[in-house]
């Protein structure tokens, strides 16, 4: 470059230039520093995109699985609406309404069966004693202690249970087995 050089030209030139067929080590390095800022922002974008999956993790499935189609009709879509849904979705728990009356069902379908079958048993047996569920029924003399009618009255209080319905059906039960009812 010493005798090449225009005179009017500086004789020391900065170090992003570079001479012909030599190396340009900045644009090297903007390059790599652009790459690792690309990575890193990307990685920045899917984690926060990912926040309301992560708040809804430890929520009931529904309310996961609806996050999670929020979260992805937001990556797609690139619609922040269905993000922001998300994440208000993710942050406000739904109610468990399903399993208290999945209980309440359960134990009524219990009682109303057990009632059911202890009629049953009464009035087809003729003089043994029985075990209904457990618990061992009284013989009535030879004839059977519950009618037909008492049986199907049992079977409709059992299907349609109102709060007087079970006491009523203990008590006309209690009085079958004594051999007092009809």
């Amino acid at each position: 470059m010493s005798e090449d050089m225009n005179p009017v030209a500086p004789h020391h030139l900065p170090v992003f230039i570079t001479g012909p067929g030599e190396s340009d080590y900045f644009f090297i390095g903007t390059i790599i520093f652009l790459i690792v800022a690309i990575m890193a922002i990307g990685n920045v974008y899917f984690r926060l995109h990912a926040l309301p999956e992560r708040i809804a993790h430890g929520t009931t499935r529904l309310q996961f699985q609806l996050v999670s189609v929020l979260t992805l009709l937001a990556l797609f879509t690139h619609n922040g609406v269905y993000w922001v849904a998300a994440l208000i979705l993710a942050l406000v728990p739904i109610p468990d309404f399903w399993t208290p009356l999945a209980s309440m069902a359960g134990s009524l379908a219990m009682m109303a069966d057990s009632r059911v079958w202890l009629a049953v048993a009464r009035a087809t047996r003729s003089s043994d004693d029985a075990l209904v569920n457990g618990r061992e029924v009284e013989a009535s003399h030879g004839r059977p202690s519950a009618t037909i009618t008492e049986i199907s009255a049992l079977k409709g209080a059992s299907a349609g249970i109102a709060g007087d319905g079970l006491a009523r059906g203990r008590d006309t039960a209690h009085s079958t087995t004594n051999g007092e009812g009809a």
